[in-house]
């Protein structure tokens, strides 16, 4: 199973879904801001990040963009957001490089589906 990155700057919430990603087989890292989750993908490389778009010092488009400049399509990117399920904050997710978009509340069956299968961006 893949290695989860999961950026969230609410700690309990990280931590949950963190603890059930783990109890089902999957490695996981926990980054709580946008500066945390690029040190931790260089050091780490995981195959999946989960990243929430209100972060502290570099918010989550902006992560993503530079993941995707500096990684390419080595990693699937997952927006996980309390933004509104619009068709704004789909295209802004995909032109910043992500694969998948998760509105917020987020059930664990719909982060497994994103990490498991997810989508395909068509725009960069």
């Amino acid at each position: 199973m893949p290695t989860v990155l999961i950026v969230e700057d609410n700690l309990a919430l990280a931590d949950a879904v963190a603890e059930v990603l783990r109890s089902i087989g999957y490695s996981t890292l926990v980054a709580h801001d946008g500066d945390a989750a690029l040190s931790e993908v260089e050091r780490s490389r995981p195959e999946v990040a989960i990243v929430d778009l209100e972060l502290p010092t570099i918010g989550g488009l902006e992560v993503a963009r530079r993941l995707r400049e500096g990684y390419g399509d080595q990693m699937k990117l997952i927006a996980n957001t309390a933004w509104p399920d619009t068709a704004e904050t789909h295209s802004k997710t995909a032109e910043a490089g992500f694969d998948d978009v998760l509105i917020k509340p987020t059930s664990i069956y719909q982060i497994l589906k994103a990490i498991q299968h997810g989508g395909t961006r068509t725009t960069r």
